[in-house]
Order: structure tokens, then C-alpha cells, then sequence
């Protein structure tokens, strides 16, 4: 992983409050506390970067505090994260948490950042003023032994000692002063900190109070619009209406009564997003029912192509996602990068939500752009209760769905050794042959990055499947009959892959002999077919089957 991708990582830990995973990656790379992503996209960004170019220019510290993620900011700020960088706007972490004090968590984000900056700014002046009395005691401690050797030789010198002792005893005077100052500040900070505790623990008690009365207040709205005609749907810099905040927190007082105002519902922000969007990934039904009722477009798109229904599914609001789908709206709807709610929702492990829409109808054959269906999303992740509602669907043809790549389920799924899922893709009838465009099979791909209890679950696998082959050739089966229900290539994987030759020679062998019992039982195409095959392996035995495995 290159600097820019770890920074970019480290950075989306923070926006996204992932603890855990931003303390393994800060343990791997210390450097990344203060580290800030540079521009390496164009101006003007195009759309399927959008969601990255809030990234440029900020430390993790400044994404934690913008995005009220209080347990990464205090993460950060014990990690001795600098307070002091600004990014592209200039802007520090502290300016941020300004303008964060709608909510109670940027109140208290902003209280622990002023805490951090006194505390830093406290222990500075002891560590300096320990520092100068460090450095006085030794002068003291030089010019005593001085005098000493000339006290015994010259009158003149020991008065000019009796000179410098009584400076020394100034400056000692003056340093016990100065250390008195810094008990007082040591109390001051203890004095503030159990404040900010007490002023939290307040805070917590009366949220709900301060989200209705602090800042959304219902009659301070009413006099605004009313008698001094403030306009409703004004907007910020970044295109933010009243009723897009106010539908994000759930106001449903003023969300109703900015929509009496001839508030438009489907007004869009700089990034194309709507109050009903803001109202959906917060999860707040009631302000949504609203908004729908007052002409909201439940169907509406931001500049990333998401619908109020994929942000709904990608976060797990069951109540959200079950009222939307009971509106007009296109459950495989995709979003810039072809990705539908279902496929979003198994990205992120919400397992209600995906039996919802696997119950109304969405179609598990779609795939993203880079052909993954939401079997194969789900399958890396490791997702395996998704994944078992998912096989519930026409488990052969999402088995069989390829990505760009030409992997599979299966194969992503081994690839990052999710041995849950394989054992449950190989159960539903996953093929464990199958090779993606580079020649790869499952087994080989959890090989290559070590996930070796997979490897030996495929191992056992091939095994089974080769017996039955081998039994079939034999006579005890109709090779009709088992052509009819295993591939032909399957047969090339078992002369490959589950017989220990020792030579080419016994290959030949080996070929000649099943090529004479399938002769007679084979259409004409299916001979051509197989002999073709064979001559590859032969090629891959010469090239790779000499004293070591391939």
C-alpha cells in the first residue's frame, strides 16, 4: 500500500469512526497521525470522485472533528495529534469545531479540544520553566565550585562570590515563584477538566431539550419567516436550506411548517442532495413521511446517483426502507458506480434489509462496475447471513455471475480467506474449478495469500468431486448420463489437478487409456473437444511437472 492510499485509509477510519481499525493501522504507521492527503485528482473533480475530494488537504484530526466522530477525536488528541495544521481552507481542527456547535457531540468536541490545547500549552511552559532551573542550578553548581578554589587565595573572589551566591538566591527566589505558578496551573486544568465533565454530563441529561429549544426553536423559525420574511429556501456556500438541516435532525415541527412556508422539498445541494436524502440516512421517518407528502421526489438522485432508498439500505434503517419501497420507487435503481440498495445493504452486513428487498422483487443477477453482483459483494466481504439469504435466490445463476476479472463468488471469497462463506458457496453447488482470466482457481488464490484452511477446505473438496469422476470413467456410471451432468473441462481439472504423476510419460498413459473407453461413448464434437484439452495439459506437464509441483 503506497503513502497516498494509507493516508486516504487512515483518513476514512476517521470519517467513518471505525476505532478499531484506525488504531491497527495507526500501530503499523505512526506517521499517518498528522498526515494530510495530497491533490492528486483533477479540478473539476469528475463525478465518481466526489466522495474522496473532502479528503484533500485535512488530517485525520480535522475529518474526525467535521464529521462529530468524538471517540476517534480523543483517540487522536491522546495520540499527541497537532491541533495546529490547517488544511486547504486554512482552516484548523479547532476552527472546525466552531462550527460544529449545533449538536451536542460538536459542543463537547469543541471542549476537548480547547482542554488539549491548554493542557499542551500548560505543559510547555513547566517543561520550559524546568528547563531554565535545570540550566541555573548548573551555572550555580559551576560558579560554587569556582569560588571554592579561589576563595582560598584571593579576598577580591570570595566577595565576588558572595556576589554570585546572592544572584543564585535571586534566581532560586524567582524560580520557586515561577514554580508555584505552574501548581497553580496544574490545578486550573484539573478545575477545567472536572467543568467539562460536569457541563457533559448535563449536556447528555437535557439532548433531547437542547436539540428542540438551542437552535431549531419552532417559534424563533415562525418569527424569522413570518415578520422578518427570511427566505426559505436560502442556502449556504454549500448549497444547505433550512429544511435540509432540519429534516437531518428530525425536526418534524419546522420540517411541516417551512413546507407550509412554500419551502421546495427538492432543492439540491452542491453535492445533489435533498432534504428527503437528509431525512433517510438519518433515519428520521417521520420528517421523511412529510417531506413525501410535500412533493419530495422519492426517486431523486445526488451527484453520486444515490436514492434516498440506497442510503436508507446502506445504513440498515429497516422503518425508512420499508415505507420507501411502499412509495413509487425503483428498487434496482443504480447510482454512478451500477450499484442498486440491495447490493449496498449486503456491502454493509444489514441483513434485515437485505431479506427486504430480496422479498420485494430486487434483482440479484445486476452487477456494479466491476461486474460484481450483490452475492459477490457480499462473499468478500464475508457477509454469511447475506450471503445464505442471497443463495436462497436462484443460487446457480448468481454462482455462475463473473466480474471483470472472471472470478466468482467462490473466488473472492477464497481470495480473502472468508472460510464461512466458501464452505457455504461449495454447499450451494459453487464450482471449485472454475479459473478466473488469468488461469486462477479458488484454491490457487487463497494459496497466494496464505489463507491455507481454505486452501485445504478446496483441497478436500476436489478430491470428492474427482472420485466421482474417476468412478464415472470406470463403467460404474452411464457416461452419458455423466456427461449430462458434470462440464467436460471438469474432466481436464481431474487428470491436472488430483492425480500425483510422476512423469509425462504416465500421463500419456493414463490419456491413451481413458481416450479408448470414452471413444465409443462420445459424439464426434465431444471427442474433438477433449482431445484438445488434453493436449493442453500435456503442454502444462512439460512446462511445469518436472521434479516439483507446478
Amino acid at each position: 500500500m503506497d503513502t497516498q492510499n494509507s493516508i486516504q485509509q487512515f483518513l476514512e477510519f476517521s470519517r467513518r469512526g471505525q476505532l478499531a481499525e484506525l488504531n491497527k493501522l495507526f500501530n503499523l504507521k505512526p506517521d499517518l497521525l498528522n498526515a494530510q492527503l495530497e491533490a492528486v485528482f483533477p479540478n473539476p473533480y469528475p463525478k465518481q470522485l466526489r466522495h474522496q475530494q473532502h479528503l484533500q488537504g485535512k488530517t485525520a484530526l480535522i475529518i474526525a472533528v467535521q464529521n462529530e466522530k468524538k471517540d476517534i477525536v480523543i483517540f487522536l488528541l491522546d495520540s499527541d495529534a497537532d491541533l495546529g495544521i490547517q488544511d486547504s481552507m486554512k482552516m484548523t481542527a479547532l476552527d472546525y469545531a466552531k462550527e460544529q456547535i449545533h449538536s451536542a457531540v460538536g459542543v463537547e468536541i469543541m471542549l476537548l479540544l480547547h482542554s488539549a490545547k491548554m493542557k499542551r500549552e500548560h505543559e510547555l511552559a513547566i517543561k520550559t520553566i524546568m528547563t531554565e532551573r535545570d540550566a541555573f542550578q548548573s551555572q550555580l553548581r559551576s560558579k560554587s565550585a569556582e569560588c571554592a578554589q579561589l576563595s582560598s587565595t584571593n579576598s577580591t573572589i570570595k566577595q565576588e562570590l558572595n556576589k554570585i551566591t546572592a544572584q543564585m538566591a535571586d534566581i532560586l527566589n524567582d524560580l520557586d515563584e515561577k514554580g508555584l505558578e505552574c501548581t497553580r496551573l496544574a490545578s486550573l486544568e484539573s478545575e477545567l477538566a472536572s467543568q467539562i465533565a460536569k457541563f457533559s454530563a448535563e449536556l447528555e441529561s437535557r439532548r433531547a431539550e437542547f436539540a428542540d429549544s438551542s437552535f431549531f426553536h419552532l417559534e424563533v423559525v415562525k418569527f424569522l419567516v413570518v415578520s422578518c420574511e427570511a427566505a426559505v429556501n436560502a442556502s449556504d456556500a454549500s448549497g444547505l436550506t433550512a429544511l435540509m438541516l432540519v429534516s437531518k435532525y428530525g425536526l418534524s415541527d419546522i420540517v411541516q411548517f417551512l413546507l407550509n412556508s412554500s419551502s421546495d422539498p427538492n432543492l439540491q445541494s452542491s453535492t445533489g442532495r435533498t432534504a428527503l436524502m437528509e431525512a433517510a440516512e438519518n433515519n428520521q421517518q417521520e420528517a421523511l413521511k412529510l417531506l413525501v407528502s410535500g412533493g419530495a421526489n422519492p426517486n431523486g438522485q445526488d451527484n453520486d446517483g444515490a436514492t434516498p432508498l440506497m442510503m436508507a439500505s446502506m445504513q440498515g434503517h429497516l422503518g425508512i426502507v420499508t415505507w420507501v419501497l411502499e412509495q413509487d420507487v425503483s428498487i434496482d435503481a443504480r447510482n454512478l458506480f451500477k450499484e442498486t440498495a440491495l447490493m449496498l445493504a449486503c456491502r454493509n452486513n444489514r441483513e434485515e434489509v437485505s431479506r427486504l428487498l430480496l422479498e420485494k422483487g430486487a434483482d440479484v443477477r445486476l452487477q456494479n462496475y466491476r461486474g460484481m453482483s450483490a452475492l459477490m459483494i457480499a462473499s468478500e466481504k464475508g457477509w454469511v447471513g447475506v450471503s445464505s439469504q442471497l443463495l436462497e435466490c436462484n443460487s446457480n445463476t448468481q454462482l455462475e455471475i463473473r466480474g471483470l476479472g472472471g472470478e466468482t463468488a467462490l473466488m473472492l471469497a477464497a481470495k480473502q480467506g472468508r472460510s464461512d462463506v466458501v464452505a457455504l458457496l461449495l454447499q450451494h453447488g459453487a464450482d471449485g474449478w472454475a479459473r478466473n482470466s488469468q488461469g486462477f482457481t479458488s484454491k490457487y488464490l487463497a494459496n497466494l495469500q496464505n489463507h491455507f484452511v481454505v486452501e485445504d477446505m478446496l483441497t478436500s473438496w476436489e478430491r470428492n468431486n474427482a472420485q466421482k469422476i474417476d468412478h464415472a470413467i470406470d463403467g460404474n456410471m452411464s457416461i452419458g448420463k455423466f456427461l449430462s451432468g458434470v462440464n467436460l473441462n471438469h474432466l481436464t481439472e481431474f487428470f491436472v489437478d488430483t492425480l500425483e504423476m510422476e512423469s509425462v510419460d504416465e500421463f500419456k498413459n493414463l490419456s491413451s487409456k481413458r481416450m479408448n473407453q470414452l471413444e465409443k461413448q462420445l459424439s464426434s464434437s465431444e471427442l474433438e473437444l477433449l482431445t484438445s484439452e488434453l493436449e493442453k495439459i500435456l503442454i502444462y506437464l512439460q512446462k511445469f511437472r518436472n521434479d516439483e509441483p507446478a
